[in-house]
């Protein structure tokens, strides 16, 4: 019985995505309630920011971490996760979704600081001191989204204690939520998104050096588009936003190259990177639909691409390469029921009349989508046809 649980013990903290998915699967469905929960009288206080911070800082944030926290080990040849490194980082994490389910935005803050910063000093001394070889130059980029995500909170906190400013509010706005997810899609994406999705004429860049120079000239550009919008220049912010995201993820992650087979994943990831694409040109050009935009992107664009990707590594760790590249009916519903509770949000904001119901509608779409998923990637057979 003890060789059994320090069997499992030994796997989570080789694979922390093993509970960290689940972890922010269960956080995202809490999170989406608290507006059918304000609406309801359950809860007395305003839940938009609490929705947003468990969103980003609780459900994407169980999302890198567990594919961070299991990729980035492997590829270094460093030593897997300590049982302390992992409880220590697990903890944090749901102590950060509990203080933003309650409404307690600084302490969640604080919290979600000291597990990015504790993540970053984990790697870190693997990278530095542990590493029988460097990780793939793309991973530069999720270490700025992690960075950049530390020093959106710091300037959050500091709003508690100095005269407010808004472009320092902005500027953390957009590392946050947009740096904190973009970052490490790119970079993950630069190195898995092609053998993942089983792509035939791509050839990843063989220089370690030419490949970091780009990830961090992309990194820059981005931080550049971010501090654009933040001063004022939001059409130029966003549209240099694009450019980065798009050249990326065409030219290095080989994306939209031709691919072994159509599977259900490869078309959940690009509808993901297409409606982020669209997402930003479209709040460039017409301002007044931005907001609605920006949620349009982190629904049916993050959202969906955590899920394809996360699928993809659920499957390849089972040995199921052919179901995570063959079509799946499940999937589908899940792609499609993403798409349209993202629709259903993006539209309550520039129609306030609808907002109540449709706030309704797209946590109802967002946690049917997600427990057709979870039941799918568990259930999931050898082929989905």
């Amino acid at each position: 019985m003890q060789e059994e649980d320090n069997g499992l013990i030994a796997l989570l903290c080789s694979e922390p995505f093993r509970l960290f998915f689940p972890a922010g699967i269960l956080i995202s469905v809490m999170g989406v309630g608290l507006w059918p929960a304000l609406y309801g009288g359950l809860i007395s206080f305003p839940p938009a920011i609490p929705h947003a911070r468990v969103m980003i800082e609780g459900f994407f944030s169980c999302f890198v971490i567990g594919f961070l926290g299991t990729a980035l080990p492997r590829m270094m040849g460093a030593p897997r996760l300590g049982l302390a490194e992992f409880l220590f980082l697990l903890l944090l994490q749901l102590a950060t979704a509990g203080a933003h389910l309650t409404g307690r935005i600084a302490l969640g803050d604080g919290c979600f600081l000291l597990l990015i910063t504790g993540f970053l000093v984990v790697m870190g001394a693997r990278f530095c001191f542990l590493r029988r070889e460097p990780p793939p130059a793309g991973f530069l980029l999720a270490a700025m989204g992690l960075l950049g995500a530390a020093a959106a909170v710091v300037l959050f906190l500091v709003e508690h204690v100095v005269p407010s400013s808004t472009i320092r509010q902005l500027l953390a706005q957009s590392l946050l939520y947009q740096g904190f997810l973009l970052f490490p899609i790119l970079g993950v994406g630069s190195v898995l998104f092609p053998r993942f999705l089983g792509a035939t004429d791509w050839k990843e860049d063989s220089s370690q050096t030419a490949g970091a120079v780009k990830a961090l000239g992309c990194g820059l550009l981005l931080w550049t588009s971010f501090i654009l919008e933040a001063a004022g220049r939001v059409v130029e912010g966003r549209l240099l936003r694009v450019a980065c995201v798009a050249a990326y993820l065409f030219l290095e992650a080989g994306l939209f190259a031709r691919a072994k087979e159509g599977g259900t994943l490869l078309f959940g990831l690009r509808a993901g990177v297409t409606i982020v694409i669209l997402g930003y040109l479209v709040g460039a050009c017409f301002p007044e639909f931005r907001k609605g935009m920006d949620h349009l992107v982190f629904i049916g664009g993050f959202g969906l691409i955590a899920l394809s990707v996360a699928s993809r590594v659920i499957l390849g760790h089972r040995g199921m390469i052919a179901a995570a590249q063959g079509r799946s009916r499940p999937m589908q519903w899940v792609i499609w029921i993403v798409i349209l509770g993202a629709l259903t949000r993006a539209s309550a904001d520039p129609l306030p009349h609808i907002a109540v119901s449709h706030h309704i509608y797209a946590a109802i779409s967002w946690s049917i989508a997600v427990v057709i998923w979870a039941v799918w990637v568990s259930r999931a057979k050898a082929r989905d046809r």
